[in-house]
């Protein structure tokens, strides 16, 4: 799988070997940081219309690699919580399924667009507030990952190979 993907788009990074997760699961990092996996038609950020808020950037270079010919069985994002609002000690290492209004509350609402993080980082150094406005502003945002399975689609709980498309921080 991976010798097909690497020819048409050399600047990817690579795969990772995770288990698919068919439902949103909350899951702990190396670092025990939490993360929200879900699909990207899952996800509680979509806007009205079904479409997510991705920067401008990534959208070009999600369009490059959707136009090298790979079909990805899946397309997954992977959101970084606040592990101060998720209680990492009920997640156990294959990770906690949830559902998907628990999933919208854990992750939030869509975040702050980032030119509102920097006009309040002026705002705060001008006026010598302390850094909340913009420390609550700032979200560590997703990385989407391309999935191909082996099995086509990947099914859930069996390994498949997690490609890193692209991410971002508001």
């Amino acid at each position: 799988m991976n010798a097909t993907v690497r020819p048409r788009t050399p600047g990817l990074p690579e795969p990772q070997v995770q288990t698919f997760h068919a439902e949103p699961t909350v899951l702990l990092d190396r670092r025990s940081r939490p993360w929200l996996v879900l699909a990207a038609e899952q996800d509680p950020l979509r806007t009205r219309n079904g479409r997510l808020p991705i920067p401008r950037h990534c959208r070009e270079r999600l369009k490059e690699i959707a136009e090298s010919g790979v079909l990805f069985d899946a397309v997954v994002l992977a959101h970084e919580l606040d592990p101060e609002q998720v209680d990492i000690t009920a997640i156990p290492p294959s990770g906690r399924r949830c559902s998907p209004e628990l999933a919208r509350e854990v992750l939030g609402s869509v975040p702050a667009h980032p030119d509102l993080a920097r006009v309040a980082g002026v705002f705060e150094r001008i006026t010598g507030a302390a850094p909340i406005l913009a420390a609550s502003l700032e979200r560590l945002d997703p990385v989407v990952f391309g999935v191909i399975g082996p099995g086509r689609p990947p099914r859930d709980g069996e390994p498949a190979l997690f490609f890193p498309l692209v991410a971002w921080r508001w």
